[in-house]
């Protein structure tokens, strides 16, 4: 188990680890962010060997983490590939992976608006993870946040923008992607029987 307490080291974060043993849960080891950052541990996601831990707040990035018999190693930063400092993008606010795959939400990426949002698809490599495709909604809107929450298993994909815009001003959606013929293709737009002001796609999760 990862616990994540981004305000914790002067807000430059750590991350707890524990694990289940004969007296319970334990704690086994402390991560800490491998270069100057701030509120590591805001975001976690977590598939068997593989560990991923975002700094959204500031410093807009996630650092990936692998075990081994040693434990929990540092092994690769990730940050879009159209990373813009002077604009902040909430890359790494929520993130998801499945081992084999990360998907990287990054809701206020100015696209087609302001705001519309995007999510960043990596994927491990020989030379280690490298985006391979950015995400973005079939109908963007300003300030619908798409890329707030993210899930990925396999090749299904779920990204929810909790400010899209439907009947009512902030309905809420997910959007559905599959993976086919090489890329990632959208495939649904999900939405509640009864829309209000909702904020659903608040977060999402897929198996």
């Amino acid at each position: 188990a990862l616990v994540g307490a981004w305000r914790s080291a002067d807000e430059h974060g750590t991350v707890f680890v524990f694990e289940l043993g004969p007296r319970g849960w334990e704690e086994t080891q402390t991560l800490a962010p491998q270069e100057p950052t701030w509120n590591f541990g805001i975001d976690l996601a977590l598939e068997s060997s593989t560990a991923v831990v975002g700094s959204a707040l500031k410093l807009e990035e996630v650092q990936v983490f692998e075990r081994d018999a040693r434990g929990w190693q540092f092994a690769q930063r990730l940050q879009a590939s159209d990373y813009d400092p002077s604009n902040y993008q909430a890359f790494g606010v929520d993130s998801a992976t499945d081992g084999t795959r990360i998907l990287v939400g990054s809701f206020a990426v100015d696209g087609a608006y302001p705001n519309s949002g995007a999510a960043y698809v990596f994927e491990r490599g020989a030379i280690g993870w490298v985006e391979t495709q950015k995400l973005t909604p079939s109908d963007p809107q300003a300030n619908s946040y798409f890329g707030f929450s993210a899930a990925i298993q396999g090749d299904l994909a779920v990204v929810g923008a909790m400010s899209a815009q439907g009947p009512w001003l902030e309905s809420g959606a997910a959007y559905v992607f599959e993976y086919a013929g090489g890329s990632w293709i959208e495939t649904a737009k999900l939405g509640p029987s009864d829309p209000l002001d909702d904020r659903f796609g608040w977060d999402v999760a897929v198996d």
